[in-house]
């Protein structure tokens, strides 16, 4: 923590300017860039009136006008502040633009800004109607589609998060074209854009999206993102619980991201079945839930992703304290100059204070749940192709329990702990590539004393700890109008520690005349890997079809096999407002490393992975202020391990179940969902959603109740 605020001052120092500025024939592209990188100010321009004009001199930076206007002097450029932090250029006489002979190929190119803040908007959408062309804006908002044929059609520019703009031209000429965006403060529309490439996700059936007003104002307790999950169809929680169940399925069946690096242990309280998450709604810009037929790109679950996205760019600085029925929490966020920005947050939950705090010398019964979160996020984007970010989170865990047993009290001592940090390589060389490289760490570890009423002996442990590794490279490659590629590949290595003792009664097999205990003394260790690589392409057959396909191959030491996931999307757009999604896929999912059953005896991963296959299809319509989406699904789990656990939450005194495995093999889950979204005003969304789900499992019975 001491090493990344030190960097942020550090680059902050460096940002200082010298009183003087001296440049001798220097572009004058670099002298906006290096004013705009060191002064709080904004330069928006077309790239053609920059061109070829040079800057030398030196320059006084006491006074930031006089600076620009000494800039400009002895160029063709007039200028114009819009206010202290924004300045428009425009040339003194702009050329007239000829027209090209019939038969010649045009070009669009321009900016697309914010209408309020007058900020570029990086990674917004721009398709050109009646061709199937498109194209995505750089860092800086720019974008430029070419080998375009004389027509009059209309160009639909979208971002997440703003309104919808739709514009018409006469494309006889070569055209420039300036966006401004009006932020919409509820997004309906839910479409997922994909940087570099405008059309690689709508084949792929639509992700339930929500957005950053919806996170922070839908029903929730204790500022949890699992929370607000209950809003999307197919997706079920308990009051209890805040994992999610996608589809029938278990929650260790989703995958978690979090700015594209996978959380394994993404739960406080796990002893209680993850009563809250780790992931405070005050920092999620926007969630994504894929609950069926997901691209290959997605890590190895049957079930479903669940994909956050935090703020690349903070615009203003501003801290913020949270209270509320379960935790408080401190917020700050800080702009450090135009090119850096960070954010850092504390949450503490007080459940304990609230439940009374107890003093375990003492002996008293009851109990004491302590969880906290430390998260931060630092922005760098050294030029317009380029940006780095670096997050950290921290999460800590101290549960405490005793009841009142029959013979003697039941206890609970638990210290948990999680550190996760990673970095982000975002690389936008053009409008028709981008990749996206993480690098990242975690550490799990949990260390627990207990006793329960079937424990024979009160000297028991459940101590464990896990160190990951992941890389992580996403591309995306548009290398033709109507074609695009994305590829990537996974790498983790992981290394995990056990040690479980305990001898407890056999409750099943027992009888009033004989009494059977289970001995477990279990001290392994073991480490290995995993590997995935993925590919798709996505081809735009005519302007209403798309058509996807992909293949995801896997594989980890511990099951010594490859899978093959075959992966196949198609999308049609019945009308402009009413589009068709169908996909199919084959899913594989590997034993979870990091979370064996040691209270069972497992000491090492399954050498099988479960394995799953997806046939979904969606109707979605889309109007200015309604959704309606109508989904169809089944799930044909080939392959499954039964969902055995006799974990604590399970043997607490009042709540202990008795957990019998039934060695589950395999099992099918289908389903109808209709959703309907309608802005009522600019601050009031309806959302109402009907479910209907039905689902059946082949078990082999080992014991009898």
């Amino acid at each position: 923590m001491i090493l990344f605020l030190l960097s942020m001052l550090n680059i902050k120092a460096q940002d200082k300017l010298s009183p003087v500025l001296t440049y001798r024939e220097t572009p004058l592209r670099s002298v906006l860039e290096d004013i705009e990188a060191n002064f709080e100010i904004k330069f928006s321009y077309i790239s053609e009136i920059v061109n070829d004009q040079v800057v030398s001199g030196r320059f006084s930076t006491s006074n930031l006008k006089d600076l620009v206007q000494l800039i400009f002097e002895k160029t063709n450029i007039i200028h114009q502040f819009i206010d202290n932090k924004n300045v428009i250029l425009n040339a003194k006489n702009q050329p007239k633009i000829q027209k090209k002979d019939k038969g010649s190929s045009y070009s669009l190119k321009g900016k697309v800004t914010n209408c309020n803040t007058k900020e570029p908007i990086a990674f917004a959408s721009i398709v050109i109607g009646d061709t199937g062309k498109g194209s995505v804006t750089d860092l800086e908002g720019r974008f430029e589609i070419g080998n375009l044929t004389a027509s009059r059609t209309k160009v639909f520019v979208h971002m997440v998060g703003f309104k919808k703009v739709e514009e018409t031209l006469d494309l006889e000429t070569d055209q420039i074209l300036d966006i401004e965006l009006e932020e919409a403060f509820v997004e309906l529309e839910g479409i997922e854009i994909t940087p570099g490439l405008f059309n690689i996700q709508t084949a792929e059936l639509r992700p339930h999206q929500l957005s950053s007003e919806e996170i922070t104002f839908s029903p929730n307790f204790a500022r949890d993102i699992y929370r607000t999950l209950s809003l999307v169809p197919g997706v079920a929680n308990t009051e209890f619980s805040s994992k999610a169940r996608i589809r029938g399925g278990h929650p260790d069946e989703t995958a978690i991201y979090i700015d594209n690096f996978e959380i394994y242990e993404p739960f406080h309280l796990e002893e209680f079945d993850g009563v809250f998450s780790v992931i405070n709604t005050d920092f999620v810009e926007e969630t994504k839930v894929l609950t069926g037929g997901f691209s290959p790109r997605y890590t190895d679950k049957i079930s479903g992703i669940i994909s956050i996205r935090t703020p690349d760019n903070i615009s203003k600085t501003e801290t913020k304290i949270s209270l509320d029925i379960i935790n408080a929490s401190i917020i700050r966020k800080q702009k450090i100059s135009q090119r850096s920005s960070a954010f850092f947050g504390a949450r503490r939950g007080y459940v304990d204070f609230l439940l009374g705090q107890i003093d375990k010398d003492d002996d008293p019964l009851g109990i004491e749940p302590i969880f906290y979160d430390l998260w931060g996020k630092y922005n760098y984007q050294p030029n317009k192709e380029n940006l780095f970010t670096f997050s950290l989170l921290f999460t800590q865990d101290k549960f405490f329990m005793r009841e009142q047993a029959i013979l003697r009290d039941d206890f609970f001592d638990s210290n948990r702990k999680g550190f996760y940090n990673w970095l982000n390589w975002k690389w936008l060389p053009n409008n028709k590539f981008y990749a996206l490289t993480t690098v990242g760490y975690q550490f799990l570890n949990k260390e627990s004393d207990f006793k329960f009423e079937s424990s024979v002996s009160d000297d028991n442990i459940d101590n464990r700890n896990t160190k990951i590794f992941i890389v992580n490279q996403n591309s995306i490659w548009d290398f033709h109008a109507d074609h695009s590629l994305e590829f990537g590949l996974e790498f983790k290595k992981f290394s995990s520690a056990y040690r479980y003792l305990e001898e407890r009664t056999n409750r099943a097999e027992s009888t009033l005349d004989t009494i059977l205990t289970d001995s477990y003394d279990l001290d392994s260790k073991f480490d290995g890997y995993t590997i995935a690589a993925y590919l798709q392409e996505s081809y735009n057959l005519t302007p209403s079809l798309t058509v996807m396909g992909g293949l995801r191959l896997s594989g980890q030491d511990y099951t010594n096999s490859i899978t093959f996931g075959p992966r196949t999307a198609v999308s049609y757009n019945l009308l402009d407002e009413l589009k068709l999604n169908l996909a199919y896929g084959i899913y594989y999912q590997p034993d979870n490393f990091q979370k064996t059953k040691s209270f069972i005896g497992q000491v090492e991963p399954f050498k099988k992975s479960s394995k799953g296959i997806h046939y979904t299809g969606s109707l979605n319509y889309i109007a200015e202020k309604t959704n309606l989406l109508l989904n169809i699904y089944y799930k044909d789990n080939k392959r499954l391990f039964d969902d055995y656990r006799l974990d604590f939450f399970n043997r607490i005194a009042g709540v202990a179940i008795i957990d019998v495995p039934f060695n589950t093999v395999k099992g099918i889950s289908r389903g109808f969902e209709f959703t309907t979204r309608h802005q009522l005003q600019n601050r009031h969304l309806l959302s109402v959603t009907i479910d209907i789900v039905k689902t059946k499992s082949k078990t082999t019975w080992l014991r009898n109740l």
